[in-house]
């Protein structure tokens, strides 16, 4: 992860130290959200990173049980009520992640249920202001469409890998 600072025109680069657990979870920078309170969530190749921009430094989210298990947070995308959807693109699902709390809740694929998301390994997400999330899917996934209130899914183009998704 690169900083610039526009004003003074200092670069200053942030790199995994996997001796210091301040630092960022993974070098490998998949996506940004810049939050309603202005703070900085970055998804990694291994793990949800907060960063404060103040003390520089970052703390680290996961929602698998062993640490050694790789937690990439490929997509961001946060909900009116500032809690963020991370989009795992290792057969991780769908989660939600509150902020508040710390906590997690994930969607994943059920075989036997086809309100659920249609495939595990998420590439984008898209909040379209009504009631709807939007999430792209690889692997033939298709696009799904989860109704927040239900919190059903339904899927539209099996077959295809979403790549992107934008208004």
């Amino acid at each position: 992860l690169v900083r610039k600072d526009f004003k003074d025109g200092t670069i200053r680069r942030f790199t995994n130290e996997p001796d210091d657990p301040n630092s960022i979870s993974n070098n490998w920078v998949s996506d940004i959200l810049k939050d309603k309170q202005g703070d900085l969530w970055i998804g990694t190749g291994n793990g949800l990173n907060h960063f404060n921009l103040i003390t520089e430094k970052f703390t680290r989210y996961y929602n698998v049980p062993d640490k050694n298990i790789i937690y990439d947070a490929w997509s961001l995308c946060e909900e009116s009520d500032s809690t963020i959807w991370v989009g795992r693109s290792s057969n991780g699902g769908l989660d939600l992640f509150n902020k508040k709390t710390g906590n997690f809740k994930n969607y994943k694929n059920n075989p036997a249920d086809i309100n659920t998301i249609s495939n595990d390994m998420v590439s984008n997400i898209y909040r379209d202001g009504i009631n709807d999330l939007w999430v792209g899917t690889f692997n033939n996934g298709g696009l799904n469409k989860l109704d927040i209130r239900t919190g059903k899914f339904t899927r539209y183009l099996s077959g295809l890998s979403i790549g992107k998704i934008y208004r």
